[in-house]
């Protein structure tokens, strides 16, 4: 039979074995905890400065982009004037459908391409002013229908007329007329 106290002492070094085990374990998880720490606060603080730091240039950038380089033409100060009662749509930024009436088309200090389009003819030009005029003429023969014509008053810079049946080209001053069927005519300049 074993003697009092010696198995309580076996005990007790298992006991105590155990509490250095843990207390080693605890002291090596402390320090790799606190290393942790260490090593992570800088890089926490340096990767916030960073991320701030980029979404701070890729908003800068953003806006430079989108407000300064490419504004977009529906945002520049660009519109037609109708004269009387035209009947128009902007089917695009610098691009108008003209069913009827008359239209001043401004130029633009940026000189965009501009396209003006009716029933049979097309009207374009880059930085040039004109007045623009669609309507369907009688005709007075008895057996010929009505024709569209197209005319268009240069004002300045170069504006080009285009129809199924050919184009022309008129500079400041110019008048050109496109009827409905024929090719177009530049009559020279005409005096208001």
């Amino acid at each position: 039979m074993p003697e009092e106290g010696f198995g309580d002492d076996d005990e007790a070094a298992r006991e105590f074995g155990r509490q250095v085990a843990m207390d080693a374990l605890l002291r090596c998880f402390y320090r790799s905890e606190n290393a942790e720490k260490k090593t992570t606060a800088p890089m926490t603080w340096i990767t916030r400065v960073a991320t701030v730091a980029a979404v701070l240039m890729i908003g800068a950038t953003a806006h430079l982009y989108f407000n300064i380089e490419n504004k977009a033409p529906s945002e520049i100060a660009w519109n037609v004037e109708p004269r009387g009662e035209a009947e128009y749509a902007v089917v695009e930024p610098f691009r108008v459908r003209l069913d009827s009436g008359e239209l001043l088309v401004p130029s633009h200090e940026s000189s965009p391409n501009v396209l003006i389009e009716t029933e049979h003819a097309s009207a374009t030009t880059t930085g040039g002013t004109f007045r623009i005029r669609t309507e369907i003429q009688d005709n007075s023969a008895p057996f010929e229908s009505e024709t569209r014509v197209t005319r268009i008053e240069v004002m300045s810079g170069v504006v080009t007329l285009t129809t199924p049946d050919g184009t022309v080209v008129g500079r400041a001053k110019d008048v050109l007329v496109a009827e409905e069927g024929t090719a177009p005519k530049n009559l020279g300049p005409q005096e208001n």
